[in-house]
């Protein structure tokens, strides 16, 4: 009948209402649940980003990979950066830049060599720097942040073709030490306890100042953790503390744990730690068996 055709096609309407509804509830429930992931994620990367460089020289540029956000641009990035960095600042000058090497190549940043300018407007605000005073930023969580070194990181083969470009200029000297940055209670709220990126950001500002006992320091308390490197070579740090100590054996032992969980790719940073380490430590026999050691486990000429 006519009655019992209208009252099919009002249930039909009423499930298919109840469904675009439901469609609607789950996909916003999802995105607020990606939003907040992704913010967790950023209070992450600029916790570990103080913990690395207590303070920057204004006119500072980071040059980074394109960090795996949907909901957060370089734009948004720069923003953080200047809150944290330069929190008093009030004038139209923008001290501090983050920019995704991607986006930027060819506009703001005119291209990836020592000596040239970069000049970006966001808005009102502007930032003129250059290529000479701006640090490669690498992050891709969960791997703890790097703040690459041009005379560290040439082998490092996890990164992209322009994040390995910008290494070979980048300037760590830009980083501060006679100041701690802190991120902004309201924005980034209480810093977390310490986990393993913790003590990785503290020790590899402690390789960069040659603070091998700070380095140690925080190697005895990152490996009890109930927590363990993202990444293979963020070994690296503790493998030279440890050695410039004279803790022969637990260098060796992290070295091989490094190649173990990093695979013949990290081997040529590995060789060019120990090479580092051959160079700046006394001789000893404990010395030369760790040397010998690693040269033959990973054919190393510590030259």
């Amino acid at each position: 009948s006519e009655m019992c055709i209208r009252d099919r096609y009002n249930t039909v309407k009423l499930i298919i209402i109840a469904l675009l509804v439901g469609f609607s509830c789950s996909w916003h429930l999802q995105t607020t649940n990606r939003f907040r992931y992704e913010w967790e994620i950023i209070k992450d990367i600029y916790w570990q980003l103080t913990w690395r460089a207590p303070d920057l020289k204004p006119g500072t540029a980071l040059l980074s990979n394109d960090i795996p956000l949907r909901y957060y641009s370089d734009n948004s990035l720069t923003a953080l950066v200047n809150w944290v960095y330069a929190p008093e600042n009030k004038s139209l000058d923008m001290p501090y830049l983050l920019d995704y090497i991607s986006v930027r190549l060819g506009s703001g940043l005119t291209g990836l060599t020592e000596g040239l300018p970069i000049n970006q407007d966001y808005s009102t605000l502007s930032f003129n720097g250059t290529t000479d005073n701006s640090i490669a930023l690498f992050a891709v969580p969960p791997s703890c942040i790097r703040l690459l070194d041009r005379k560290l990181d040439d082998n490092y083969q996890r990164l992209p073709a322009l994040s390995a470009k910008a290494a070979r200029f980048s300037n760590l000297e830009q980083i501060r030490f006679d100041n701690q940055a802190v991120p902004p209670y309201h924005v980034f709220g209480q810093e977390p306890a310490p986990t393993w990126c913790y003590y990785f950001e503290k020790a590899d500002l402690a390789r960069q100042k040659k603070d091998w006992s700070a380095i140690v320091a925080y190697g005895d308390l990152a490996f009890t953790l109930n927590d363990n490197p993202n990444e293979a070579t963020e070994r690296l740090p503790f493998i030279e503390g440890y050695a410039h100590l004279g803790h022969w054996d637990r260098a060796v032992e992290l070295s091989r744990d490094t190649v173990s969980h990093g695979g013949e790719g990290v081997i040529t940073m590995l060789c060019n730690a120990w090479s580092r380490i051959a160079k700046t430590t006394a001789a000893s026999p404990e010395q030369i068996q760790a040397l010998q050691s690693i040269e033959s486990d990973y054919n190393c000429t510590n030259q």
